[in-house]
């Protein structure tokens, strides 16, 4: 009789998830694809070779009904799609069935729907944030690659994501920004992560579900700045509103904020309201918040060529600065319009006063 599968967290960096992207694949079907799985705590060589699409994919899939559970090598390594040899990796079987029955018992058991399982996700991020290394896809040693685990009901779009699901992407951005933020905290001038941080938010944020764009494409693109963008949508807010803002709702200028994707920071002072969101957890000092909040302000509430207008504060290759088709677009030659991290955003907006009875 089978043994049934172990059911074992993955360890940070390393990340599940799920998705109905990846159907709803019946339970008996996945444990009986799960008994089909190799024993043994004693690595054994795995085939690689190529499959859907480019890259190298490990020849291990298993069919039963509805279900199929797939194991992949990801990363860039050996990315060429006119390479034809036969590569062979070594993996420990026990550690497959431990990512399949992760998978199964809390999502397909638990919700319905399949998802994947990362594991050694800790390779590549540990390449690309150390000093020096090559970027190219050309250029990833074989020891950077990682593995992902898939469960789904054989009709999943996304059998193979560690290159293509964007929640890869945003594990490897994580690991670069933490890199990132360690320099930024010991006031380091020339942040040597700079780069990498802008590389691989742009390829995170240009990823969809279903598209050939990856973690880590290395295309030629325009230096991205932070944008000041204005907005009429975002109505009126009143000047002398958002300088109360500024000096009744801020923090000291050295004290730190902790953001969090998904909970979002607001502030209010009369007309004047802010929301500070953020893509993953970022600590940041009041200062930079402060500097960009000020900035925001004088662009689009006390333009003196335009009307009080609400705006954004945002990463990315637009021109750095945008007065909402009401003057143009111009920049000022100050360092302060980069006060945030590239995953940080600021919205400015015409808030609703409070009656008073």
């Amino acid at each position: 009789m089978p043994l049934p599968l172990p059911i074992v967290a993955p360890l940070e960096p390393d990340f599940a998830y799920c998705d109905q992207f990846y159907g709803q694949p019946s339970l008996t079907d996945c444990n009986l694809a799960g008994d089909r799985l190799p024993y043994g705590y004693t690595a054994v060589s795995y085939e690689a070779g190529h499959g859907p699409g480019p890259g190298l994919q490990i020849s291990q899939v298993i069919n039963v009904g509805t279900c199929q559970i797939s194991l992949a090598r990801a990363g860039p390594a050996h990315w060429s799609s006119d390479i034809e040899d036969i590569i062979h990796y070594q993996i420990v079987p026990e550690e497959v069935r431990e990512m399949a029955g992760w998978v199964i018992g809390h999502f397909v058991q638990a919700t319905g729907l399949g998802g994947f399982v990362t594991r050694n996700i800790s390779n590549v991020i540990s390449y690309v944030t150390r000093p020096g290394s090559n970027l190219s896809p050309d250029s990833y040693p074989q020891s950077s690659g990682f593995y992902t685990l898939t469960v789904s009901n054989q009709r999943g779009e996304d059998i193979y994501p560690g290159n293509y699901n964007p929640e890869v992407g945003r594990a490897v951005y994580s690991g670069v920004f933490d890199e990132w933020a360690l320099y930024r905290d010991l006031g380091v001038q020339n942040n040597p992560f700079q780069n990498e941080l802008l590389l691989f938010g742009y390829n995170w944020d240009a990823m969809e579900r279903g598209s050939a764009n990856t973690w880590f494409s290395y295309v030629a693109r325009p230096m991205e700045e932070m944008t000041y963008q204005c907005d009429s949508s975002l109505g009126h807010p009143e000047h002398i509103d958002c300088n109360k803002l500024q000096y009744s709702q801020l923090g000291y200028p050295s004290d730190t904020l902790s953001i969090q994707p998904g909970k979002d920071i607001s502030l209010k002072s009369g007309t004047c309201g802010i929301v500070i969101s953020a893509l993953v957890v970022v600590v940041l000092q009041w200062e930079q918040i402060t500097t960009a909040v000020n900035e925001l302000i004088e662009i689009c509430v006390n333009n003196p060529t335009s009307t009080s207008l609400g705006g954004k504060a945002f990463w990315g290759s637009q021109s750095p600065v945008s007065l909402g088709g009401s003057g143009g677009k111009w920049k000022r030659n100050i360092t302060t319009l980069n006060a945030l991290p590239p995953s940080v955003n600021i919205t400015l907006s015409q808030a609703t006063r409070r009656r008073v009875r």
